[in-house]
């Protein structure tokens, strides 16, 4: 099998996102923990909340604030403006990371089942057991439809986390009600 995640890992997965970023605000492309805490503000994290995660002082802030005009510009009055424009991104970022990650674990297990079905693991084999009953060719077009083609949402597909959850639920409803080896076509 292959590596755990280790804490070097997320955290090269937090820079990516800093990195998202620092390409929304070019101006902050030099300084990572400056787009690190203003990505943190812009997800809705408070001052407080924003500053322990980046592990900066109340007084690095101060001094952001008093040192570089552009900064605190951009906390005061742009600040709404870069949640509305980073929000999107961030989540459909950390979205499709989370994601990936999902499959990963999927791959793992399903690779294990295969080449050493006989060390499997009580816990592996029931997380073998769910994960088989979100590989259908209903699941595949759902999936082709919210992150195929140009990235953009094709008319019918869900445009938000909530849409996709209940689009999720309904077909997973659709399926437990239907006989085995009946068709469907919406």
């Amino acid at each position: 099998m292959t590596e755990e995640l280790t804490g070097e890992v997320l955290n090269e997965v937090d820079a990516d996102t800093s990195k998202l970023l620092q390409s929304i605000i070019p101006y902050l492309a030099g300084d990572e923990n400056k787009a690190r805490y203003l990505g943190f503000r812009a997800s809705g994290f408070t001052i407080r909340e924003a500053l322990k995660l980046v592990d900066i002082t109340d007084r690095t802030l101060r001094n952001w604030r008093q040192a570089d005009p552009d900064f605190r510009r951009l906390e005061d009055d742009l600040l709404p403006e870069l949640r509305t424009q980073a929000k999107k991104e961030i989540i459909s970022l950390e979205f499709i990371r989370n994601y990936r990650l999902v499959l990963l674990k999927d791959y793992q297990v399903l690779q294990k089942s295969v080449t050493e079905p006989d060390q499997l693991t009580n816990p592996e084999h029931q997380y073998l057991l769910k994960a088989r009953q979100h590989y259908t060719p209903q699941q595949l077009a759902i999936l082709e439809q919210l992150f195929g083609g140009d990235g953009e949402a094709t008319p019918g597909t869900p445009k938000s986390f909530s849409e996709f959850v209940l689009t999720l639920r309904r077909t997973i409803t659709e399926e437990a009600i239907m006989p085995v080896g009946s068709y469907y076509a919406p």
